[in-house]
């Protein structure tokens, strides 16, 4: 098989850009986001989705709230102030009630908007996962070792089954303790 030079392919980023109109406003769309500019926004939209009552749960309303923000920030021309800012779900409320979210997903196109969803939900499940690994839990209990106050020494001397020993000799050098059993 013939090797093909990269260059050759004469590749150029997508610029198309689709234009809608609202109550006598155009509004300009960008048909494609660089990978960078989504993972950004994926980012944006996890960070803002945590449950503020439920650490570490990230509510699936939220995400797709902070998601439809994200998409008219970064590809339409559509702005907004600090202020508009501070209250994302009345911004969504105004574009969904209106058809304009509607009109800018179609825009958009079905495969970057679902594929825009289907990224966001595998970092969340893939968050989930580590976190409910035991890497995940061991560092989350070497990052709060202060906050649980864990006297390894008394706990030491309160467990008498050998295998729960050996697991805790295994699990305290992780934890920054030195524990001899």
């Amino acid at each position: 098989m013939a090797k093909l030079p990269f260059t050759k392919l004469q590749l150029k980023q997508n610029q198309d850009v689709k234009t809608i109109e609202f109550n006598g406003q155009v509004i300009e769309v960008k048909r494609y986001l660089p990978i960078q500019t989504k993972l950004q926004m994926i980012s944006n939209v996890l960070n803002a989705s945590l449950s503020e009552d439920t650490e570490g749960f990230y509510n699936p309303v939220k995400i797709d709230v902070f998601l439809a923000i994200e998409i008219i920030e970064n590809y339409t021309n559509i702005t907004f102030t600090e202020k508009q800012r501070e209250d994302v779900p009345k911004l969504y409320d105004l574009f969904n009630g209106n058809g304009i979210l509607d009109m800018v997903y179609e825009a958009i196109g079905a495969v970057e908007i679902m594929g825009l969803r289907k990224q966001t939900k595998a970092c969340v499940k893939a968050i989930y996962e580590y976190e409910h690994s035991l890497y995940g839990i061991l560092k989350a209990i070497g990052d709060n070792k202060e906050i649980l106050n864990l006297n390894l020494e008394e706990l030491q001397k309160t467990i008498k089954d050998p295998v729960s020993l050996k697991i805790l000799k295994e699990i305290a050098p992780l934890l920054g303790q030195n524990v001899s059993i």
